[in-house]
């Protein structure tokens, strides 16, 4: 398989388990589902197979190790019950990459830190750049079109109207709340 197949394989089985997440019991019954579809004994990949074995490892992992920092600094397990589904989805996209600082602001998602090597997966998931702000971001509605004079609104006073979450699902790094 090319390296293009691999990361598109990637993708489709994170968007299964991103649906089935954080139910374990569906995680797992979505990884039985692809095991069997891509299994080699079945005509599937070796190498897919693999894949699908390391992924539902993360998966199940995943729940036990988001965290974020409260208003006084303590770090708490990082409370996915009150991000939307639509909003949720999309950060299961981005935190298994490398180097990303997530950022949720209202129904906003930012995304800074180490982007233009993945520039193409944040791309595909449907996150536009921002030149102004030099960071990529995904609104619930989508990119609104303004006519005429609007006032561009920096990043702290983004924070500020709307409040910020930072989001890290990656082993050993904590996001911080920082709602307003």
């Amino acid at each position: 398989m090319t390296k293009e197949e691999i990361e598109k394989a990637r993708r489709e089985i994170n968007e299964i388990f991103a649906a089935a997440f954080p139910d374990k019991d569906e995680i797992h019954k979505a990884f039985v589902r692809l095991i069997r579809k891509h299994h080699p004994d079945k005509g599937g990949s070796t190498e897919v197979c693999q894949l699908v074995n390391g992924l539902h490892d993360e998966w199940l992992a995943r729940p036990q190790f988001a965290f974020t920092r409260n208003a006084q600094g303590k770090r708490t397990p990082f409370d996915w019950g009150s991000v939307s589904n639509e909003i949720f989805g999309q950060l299961m996209k981005l935190v298994q990459i490398d180097g990303l600082d997530i950022e949720i602001c209202g129904t906003w998602i930012w995304v800074h830190g180490r982007t233009k090597e993945n520039k193409e997966l944040i791309k595909s998931a449907g996150f536009r750049w921002s030149g102004d702000k030099a960071a990529w971001y995904w609104h619930k509605g989508g990119p609104r079109h303004y006519f005429g004079k609007r006032r561009a609104y920096s990043m702290d006073e983004i924070r500020i109207m709307h409040g910020s979450r930072r989001v890290d699902g990656r082993p050993g790094s904590i996001g911080r709340d920082e709602q307003n």
